[in-house]
């Protein structure tokens, strides 16, 4: 089922060497236990408390936020590059500085799938992602992530927004939801002015595409056994790795015997062996 409500989500910007005469500090108030935290007062503009603002001692400013979230107080929508400009912009005048012209330092991007069984079933199914290792599973989510900062989120959002207590809000429909979400700890050369182009926009949403279709998802095993002996059961368990990955299983054990130091008899008696067991499955196989 295709994709759907394409959203940036979570971003963090920094602003560098900011003249602080220049803000609106009657649009901020600290925060009760960081110090040089703030939080937005915007007399109702937005959901002020989705929003965290950091002056660090050389006068650069951090700001944290999940861009729908503060709009709409939840993110089960879509939130374009149009979208992000204009509540850039809306921030920008509320607080009198441009954060169009800020740095992006964090970046979460996310769409929404209808799937037909639980979304349980279907995360305990995701057995790994192309080049990713598994960083964080529960049951009612998986976070998949590489050394260049790079994650794949895949979760329940139906589960996430009760915790957050944004469930009623978001106004879920009925049915089984589960929520891709590409978070990019470290965007490169990336202002805030270029996620509000349409061609970045777009790129990301290919990109979390191109994820999707790199995920691995465990299948019901297709082979079984035909004997009871440990050669069958490790056999049928191969072609079972085979189905799931791709893997061609007889070329990489074929390739393997051949590194052994065994006589040409030898192997040629096992490549024997492998080749009707071979045979044989793929025949059990087809004609189920």
């Amino acid at each position: 089922m295709e994709l759907f409500n394409y959203h940036y989500d979570f971003i963090k910007v920094k602003l560098y060497n900011v003249n602080s005469s220049l803000i609106n500090w009657h649009s901020l108030k600290p925060h009760k236990n960081l110090t040089n935290h703030y939080l937005l007062v915007s007399d109702g503009q937005f959901f002020d408390k989705n929003f965290d603002l950091f002056i660090d001692g050389g006068k650069n400013i951090t700001i944290r936020s999940s861009i729908p979230y503060l709009i709409y107080g939840h993110n089960f929508k879509a939130f374009d590059s149009l979208d992000l400009l204009k509540a850039m912009k809306s921030l920008s005048d509320i607080l009198g500085i441009d954060l169009t012209e800020a740095k992006v330092i964090e970046l979460e991007f996310g769409a929404y799938q209808k799937i037909e069984n639980s979304s349980k079933d279907y995360i305990n199914s995701l057995i790994g992602l192309k080049d990713y290792k598994l960083e964080k599973a529960t049951p009612t989510m998986k976070m998949f992530g590489n050394t260049r900062g790079f994650h794949l989120k895949v979760y329940d959002p139906i589960v996430n927004a009760k915790r957050k207590k944004t469930f009623s809000l978001s106004q879920y429909p009925n049915g089984h939801l589960i929520k891709y979400e590409i978070k990019d700890l470290k965007p490169t050369h990336l202002k805030v002015e270029e996620l509000c182009l349409p061609q970045t926009f777009v790129s990301l949403s290919k990109t979390l595409n191109t994820y999707l279709k790199q995920l691995l998802i465990k299948s019901e095993d297709q082979y079984l056994p035909i004997e009871a002996s440990i050669n069958h059961i490790l056999f049928a368990t191969l072609k079972n790795v085979e189905q799931e990955l791709g893997i061609p299983i007889y070329t990489k054990t074929t390739s393997l015997l051949e590194k052994m130091e065994l006589s040409p008899s030898q192997k040629s008696k096992r490549k024997k062996t492998l080749l009707e067991l071979e045979a044989t499955y793929n025949t059990k196989h087809l004609k189920r």
